[in-house]
């Protein structure tokens, strides 16, 4: 707020001090800003160990608003604002020690702002996670103070908004992220008894004041089951619900790849299940950090599935509450399935079109990729870009690193084809779990690379030579 009262510029930027920007962010982003003429600009960005929005910055649109995008996925301040439009509404954070202010801050500027923007062009803001993780959402809240936070914001909402189909669109994200998913699955279980019980508490407090059916019906039928139980106050369904789903996780695997005429086709397979499959690593046990700029994984066992165990199809539609069948099939028909290059220093993504074909609780998926184009039309910067794959599947969605298959591993080096020349690019297999990365500019694998032009100099002789010579 004293930074906004000082600013002088036609457009201001929150940028958080150990966070990085886009060499040319703000260009452009200002750039862009006065074309569309802007109260508001996403920034596509980048998370380095932290989760970000990914579906908001598919594309790059000009003009949207809060109801008819996932802008809503996008609540941290880190944006482009113009200046007089906050000056006219007179927009400011909510003063004092307290959370989620960030939500209060930009959900007032979506609702108040004539021209919302995306910019997915160019990575322009890098999040990271602090080393000492002391970054204020990995701190332990005060629940109660928490969703206090979280109803001032949803205030906003409310006194802007018309009960019905518009406020319920809106209000959606708060029910899924900053509820639902604190009461789900692992995140749910890693809860101390005292604090499971004041979260539980607190939320069911925000829940039934806020969101009704409308709300709920706009959330898949995993998270629907969570909602219905918090609403009904009903703890004991919520821990057996999220015992349930903690098992289950995604498996990608990589079946083919290789360079075809410069190009990186790739064709894969995933699945999801609550076992893990057959040469896998569970990917629960899969924990990925940046170490020297390589991939640290530590891998445990899990027991295996004995014959007795009835079909993941059975167990999955227990999961969800047995819903009729005609609702599990067209789910199942409708499963979401993401493929994108993430450089493994920086957090850059960048989506991969991909060819998918669904069937039930698994999928394939064929990619032609170009990485000359595929970061909006240039060339991927060196680095190495881990393929990931999110499978999503009426509610329960997980995004893993694609693994080679287990009859395939360790896998061979594939440099890319060049006419004359030596290859700028590769793509190679890690050490432990056999993930798929591309080596742009070979990084990793430097003696590919043309070897170094020696200069010629004054001619030496070995010693002994020289020796002989003065004989």
């Amino acid at each position: 707020n004293v930074g906004l009262d000082a600013a002088k510029g036609e457009y201001v930027f929150f940028c958080d001090h150990d966070d990085w920007l886009g060499t040319e962010a703000l260009e452009r982003l200002y750039d862009f800003a006065t074309s569309c003429g802007s109260d508001v600009v996403l920034p596509k960005m980048a998370g380095l160990q932290r989760r970000v929005p990914r579906v908001v910055f598919s594309e790059t649109i000009r003009s949207c608003t809060i109801t008819d995008s996932a802008i809503m996925d996008s609540l941290t301040p880190h944006k482009l604002f113009r200046r007089e439009f906050l000056e006219k509404n007179q927009i400011r954070f909510p003063e004092g020690q307290r959370r989620l202010e960030d939500h209060f801050f930009v959900v007032s500027c979506y609702l108040l702002a004539d021209v919302i923007s995306i910019y997915a062009d160019y990575t322009c803001y890098f999040h990271i996670l602090r080393r000492d993780r002391a970054n204020a959402g990995f701190r332990r809240p005060n629940w109660r103070r928490y969703y206090n936070n979280l109803a001032d914001a949803i205030d906003v909402v409310v006194a802007h908004t018309e009960p019905g189909e518009e406020r319920d669109r809106i209000l959606r994200r708060w029910l899924q992220v900053e509820i639902v998913q604190r009461l789900s699955g692992r995140r749910w279980l890693k809860f101390s008894e005292e604090d499971a019980a004041e979260l539980f508490s607190n939320a069911h407090r925000i829940a039934s004041h806020y969101f009704g059916e409308g709300v709920i019906m706009l959330l898949q039928p995993l998270p629907q089951r969570v909602a219905r139980a918090l609403l009904a106050a009903d703890s004991e369904s919520v821990s057996r619900i999220a015992e349930m789903s903690a098992p289950w996780a995604a498996y990608p695997r990589v079946q083919q790849v290789c360079w075809v005429d410069g190009r990186l086709q790739i064709s894969g397979t995933v699945e999801i299940s609550d076992m893990t499959p057959p040469g896998r690593i569970p990917a629960q046990a899969l924990t990925t950090t940046a170490k020297g700029g390589e991939i640290a994984e530590e891998a445990e066992s899990m027991s295996a599935a004995t014959p007795e165990e009835p079909l993941a199809e059975r167990r999955f539609a227990e999961l969800l509450g047995e819903p009729p069948a005609e609702v599990l099939r067209l789910g199942m028909s409708r499963s979401a399935l993401r493929v994108d290059l993430t450089e493994r220093r920086t957090g850059e993504s960048w989506a991969v079109p991909a060819a998918i074909h669904r069937m039930g609780l698994s999928a394939s998926f064929t990619a032609d990729i170009d990485p000359n184009t595929i970061a909006a039309g240039s060339r991927l910067a060196n680095g190495l870009w881990d393929l990931h794959v999110h499978f999503g599947l009426m509610g329960l969605g997980m995004r893993h690193r694609a693994t080679l298959t287990e009859e395939r591993r360790p896998g061979r080096i594939l440099p890319e084809p060049v006419a004359s020349g030596p290859p700028t690019m590769a793509v190679y297999f890690t050490h432990l779990t056999s993930g798929l990365c591309l080596d742009v500019g070979l990084v990793k694998n430097r003696r590919l690379a043309a070897p170094p032009k020696l200069t010629p100099g004054p001619r030496s002789f070995p010693r002994r030579v020289v020796r002989k010579l003065r004989r």
